[in-house]
């Protein structure tokens, strides 16, 4: 059984929303060194589309499609099928990388921060919980580490799916074994 997904970034702060209710502008950047402009989407993530991702990540899974922690491309085209197919989007692949970008840096983030640190995770409230006491120390982190800003007391309701999917899929400690040993 695959577990729920919620996670939701924003690339820009506006947004049309299309036929079905999914968020999408577009934002023009500078001309290229050709003199041409290139239009670029960027796509709100919802809870559906989260949650479709997800589902087709997990059968990538089963189906090998990810190995070294890299996905394979076919991976990436069947997320993007997916989404198109059961919402009506018109995705690519770059939007699909996007994603999966946006989720490693939560994973980086949040991994360094319970790694280096004596905070903890709550499956619970599905959050890093920073409490009153150690605000001071969660100060002086983000000050050496101003990529954790804005992770203390943020809901990531799929954390479980982000570390399955950005994880390494290498065993290490005493329990790891070579595939040698396994076959």
């Amino acid at each position: 059984m695959r577990p729920q997904s919620y996670f939701s970034l924003s690339q820009s702060t506006s947004f049309e929303s299309d036929a079905q209710g999914h968020s999408v502008s577009s934002n023009s950047q500078s001309p290229t060194s050709r003199g041409k402009e290139r239009s670029r989407s960027y796509i709100a993530w919802n809870r559906e589309m989260d949650s479709l991702f997800a589902y087709v990540l997990y059968d990538q899974i089963v189906l090998g499609n990810k190995s070294d922690g890299e996905w394979k491309p076919q991976a990436y085209k069947a997320v993007v099928d997916a989404l198109n197919a059961k919402l009506g989007l018109n995705l690519v692949i770059s939007n699909v990388k996007n994603r999966m970008k946006a989720s490693k840096r939560h994973y980086v983030v949040i991994t360094n921060i319970l790694t280096r640190t004596k905070f903890k995770w709550d499956d619970d409230k599905k959050m890093l919980v920073i409490i009153v006491d150690d605000i001071v120390k969660c100060d002086e982190y983000v000050k050496t580490f101003p990529k954790a800003h804005g992770h203390q007391n943020k809901v990531i309701e799929n954390r479980d799916d982000i570390v399955i999917f950005c994880g390494s899929d290498k065993a290490t400690g005493e329990s790891a074994k070579k595939f040698q040993d396994v076959v």
